[in-house]
């Protein structure tokens, strides 16, 4: 059987360059969905605050109702219902101050996200500028090798020519060419011809 790591193990083993290189959208996702995960959040906590405190106003009002006449002559039973009555009065007491916390809390939260929008807006397009600056310095490099190669390839050529400049044979060819020439010139006209004096 394969055996996972622990969640916490593999957060520690994760590092930016095997796990985050060329993720920056993927980062930017993750953000996002905490973002809407936080403002849920908040709207839950929102939501119960109002239930808690509608059960508490509903459960202060029931304490109070004449309607269920404790002055009535009830006999031993009396004191028991007048303790019951009060207890449910503290506990209508303890749901609103449950709900007035979490009220506090939401609040918060939703002043967190308006204070984080702007940072993580800031931070957002930093690294967008940030990897267009990589993309061009990619371009760039990738540039640089090609005309590198290029130059290269024509150095290469270039000692290649010079290789087999260097093995010819210099006197073997200027005499040749000596010869060729030579014999162009015994075929020309001459240039002074005496019988044109007479």
């Amino acid at each position: 059987p394969h055996h996972h790591p622990p969640q916490g193990d593999l957060l520690l083993a994760m590092t930016f360059s095997n796990d985050l290189w060329d993720k920056f959208d993927d980062v930017c996702k993750r953000i996002s969905n905490g973002k809407n995960f936080t403002g849920s959040y908040s709207k839950f906590l929102k939501k119960h605050a109002e239930i808690e405190s509608n059960y508490a106003k509903s459960l202060s009002r029931l304490c109070k109702e004449k309607a269920f006449a404790p002055e009535l002559e009830l006999g031993t039973v009396k004191q028991a219902w007048v303790v019951y009555r009060e207890e449910l009065d503290a506990i209508a007491q303890q749901h609103e101050a449950l709900s007035q916390k979490m009220a506090q809390q939401a609040e918060a939260v939703q002043s967190y996200l308006a204070e984080a929008k702007k940072t993580r807006k800031a931070l957002v397009a930093n690294g967008q500028k940030i990897i267009a600056e990589l993309k061009k310095a990619e371009t760039t490099e990738s540039k640089a090798k090609a005309n590198h190669e290029s130059l290269r390839k024509k150095n290469d050529e270039a000692e290649d020519e010079a290789d087999k400049v260097a093995h010819i044979d210099w006197d073997d060819r200027l005499m040749r060419r000596g010869s060729r020439e030579t014999r162009k010139i015994r075929k020309w006209p001459p240039l002074y011809d005496p019988s044109l004096r007479k």
